[in-house]
């Protein structure tokens, strides 16, 4: 394994260079003979001709110099341009290689040291993403858009064939729901109910608002009446997103799940079963919510083969509960499992780009020192994040309008999450109102839905050369 160095100051390895490079050609079409043309290192060699020179920086990053208000990582000179010509060479002024290897490679992470949460989740604060203040800016995508108009410019100089591939037509927005809790009813979210009416526990909501709720679940429970269920909200949010023609990915926890996961979600239950039947049939897609103490290859592995059998259509999407994805081994087992996709990655206190970039992308093992073959799709936006903080909506509208204003600039991709019980009436009395004004804002920047399946049959499409 390469040694660990904090603020990397080492040279990349071939396969931490290639990891970035093959990010970049799926981007671009062209007939650059990249082994003989590109060198990135100490300096670019005298008398040379038809070369693109990226340097390589040897000193831990800073981000002191910024291009159009864009921290640079690993700057090399004073200059505020990203490159310059020299002949038929193009010289880039800093090391955006490294720059971003260090942020989409989750590099910083595997820091023992690393800011952490109860939960052993890495946290925004303390990040290099709250120390730049970048959480909302894609960085990595502006780092490789200069290469990539670098390289447009050498190839219009040397008469060499070039042609731009954007991952997606247009800006996407990626919905996904977690289901962890169904029952409503259930006798202890009844019991805990009343003991936080009565003071014995803290409440999570105004006094009067939780004996209202306590009230209604119980006079279900004693069968004194047939009333909704607040949690079972599937129909209203499918039916709520295709006004605005967004489909959204559903995670379902599934059974067994320790008790830390605060799911009571059954797959053998016929009304779930039935349930996500709808779903597939009218286009949505569906997924495992991994207990957040299933990782090894074999629990994984498990917990998908329960859900085949309870859907057989559900593929191998997923996602960790409570977003417990904490280590590049987790990943690892990911990606040897057999699983397709994984949604976990995000700030469980922050919202933004945990790994500064607006499109899926595949992690890098750092330990074997290789792509892996996962794709992931990184949360930018979790609605727990707004609802529990009691942001108000100026705040949130700000923030999504932050996300929305960025990946427009690259066509990107929002992912953005909601649970089931996050539209729970009396906890939550406004949420309906908020998602449906959210999706409205978002489909007047002319964004696309795309289900995880959209986004898979993409990426397999252009992602050839990753593999190569």
């Amino acid at each position: 394994m390469v040694e660990y160095d904090y603020k990397l100051t080492r040279p990349l390895t071939k396969a931490e260079i290639d990891y970035i490079l093959c990010h970049i050609k799926m981007m671009v079409e062209t007939s650059i003979d990249w082994d003989t043309v590109l060198i990135y290192g100490d300096k670019l060699p005298e008398f040379s001709s038809g070369k693109v020179f990226i340097p390589c920086s040897s000193k831990g990053w800073t981000g002191d110099l910024s291009i159009a208000d864009i921290p640079v990582l690993y700057p090399c000179s004073d200059i505020k341009e990203p490159y310059f010509e020299k002949g038929t060479n193009i010289v880039f002024n800093h090391d955006f290689i490294k720059s971003a290897f260090y942020l989409l490679s989750g590099y910083q992470e595997m820091n023992p040291d690393v800011p952490r949460d109860s939960l052993g989740r890495f946290q925004y604060k303390g990040s290099i993403q709250d120390q730049l203040d970048i959480a909302f800016i894609p960085v990595v995508n502006y780092y490789m858009e200069w290469i990539i108009k670098g390289l447009e410019k050498w190839c219009a100089v040397n008469k060499v064939l070039f042609k731009r591939v954007s991952v997606f037509k247009t800006p996407i927005v990626h919905l996904s729901h977690n289901v962890r809790k169904v029952n409503y009813f259930n006798h202890k979210y009844i019991i805990d109910a009343w003991l936080q009416v009565l003071g014995i526990r803290p409440l999570d909501m105004p006094r009067k608002v939780k004996f209202k709720a306590a009230a209604y679940a119980t006079k279900h429970a004693l069968k004194l009446d047939i009333i909704d269920n607040p949690w079972w909200t599937f129909e209203n949010l499918m039916n709520l997103e295709q006004q605005f023609g967004y489909y959204s990915t559903w995670f379902f926890l599934t059974d067994k799940s320790d008790p830390e996961d605060r799911g009571d979600v059954s797959l053998k239950s016929e009304d779930i079963r039935q349930m996500m039947i709808k779903m597939g049939t009218r286009g949505f897609d569906v997924g495992v919510l991994l207990p957040k103490k299933y990782n090894t290859v074999e629990q994984i592995m498990k917990a998908v083969s329960d859900m085949q059998d309870s859907y057989a259509e559900s593929l191998p999407y997923c996602r960790i509960n409570l977003h417990k994805l904490n280590t590049e081994e987790y990943l690892s087992s990911l990606d040897a499992a057999n699983i397709m996709v994984d949604c976990s990655l995000h700030f469980p206190d922050n919202n933004g780009f945990r790994n500064s970039y607006c499109l899926p992308f595949y992690p890098f093992n750092h330990g074997e020192q290789k792509i892996m073959g996962l794709l992931e799709i990184p949360l930018s936006i979790n609605a727990s994040h707004f609802l529990k903080n009691k942001m108000s909506e100026d705040e949130i509208f700000g923030r999504a309008e932050q996300i929305l204003d960025e990946i427009r600039k690259f066509n990107g991709m929002c992912s953005m999450q909601w649970s089931n019980s996050d539209f729970d009436s009396y906890k939550y009395p406004n949420s309906y109102r908020i998602y449906e004004d959210i999706l409205r804002f978002a489909s007047q920047y002319q964004t696309n839905s795309a289900t995880t399946t959209d986004v898979v049959r993409r990426m397999i499409s252009i992602s050839s050369k990753l593999f190569e």
